[in-house]
């Protein structure tokens, strides 16, 4: 069973760079029976993907199923498995954002955080960031509405 992770909400980190994860996250993650997640920067926007353990440890065994010595593979190894961060919500629902996973995203203490649902797995970005691509992503789809049509979507 895989968790199925929807909507934005906005949080705020507090003055020990932890953030509060949606209720209704966190109920996701108990209905699969592993609480843990798997924090570490995404390879393509400057945001932290926060990945079930079950799904993490899928992106493992894919990764290392890849000829070890290609240089992508060597460079997301080194961005994604070095940066990662294994965490639980604490009792209060929040798990610590490391000083390397916030520079990543450019989130700082006590700053907004968008909380994005991206299905299998959730983004961490700074919210006016999130804002500003989220709107840019909408103008983007209004001019694909031929390949929205090619794709079936």
């Amino acid at each position: 069973m895989s968790c199925n992770f929807l909507g934005t909400t906005i949080a705020r980190t507090d003055a020990k760079a932890r953030l509060s994860v949606p209720a209704a996250f966190r109920r996701k993650l108990e209905e699969v029976g592993d609480q843990r997640l798997v924090l570490l920067p995404s390879l393509t926007e400057p945001a932290v993907q926060a990945y079930p353990m079950a799904l993490w440890l899928e992106r493992v065994a894919k990764i290392a199923a890849l000829p070890q010595s290609h240089p992508v593979v060597r460079r997301v190894k080194k961005v994604q498995f070095a940066m990662a961060s294994e965490v639980t919500a604490d009792s209060h629902g929040r798990v610590l954002l490391t000083p390397e996973l916030r520079r990543h995203a450019g989130i700082d203490v006590a700053d907004d955080v968008a909380i994005v649902g991206e299905g299998e797995f959730f983004e961490l970005w700074q919210a006016a960031r999130w804002q500003e691509d989220a709107d840019a992503a909408v103008e983007a789809l209004r001019a694909d509405q031929d390949a929205l049509v090619e794709l079936g979507l």
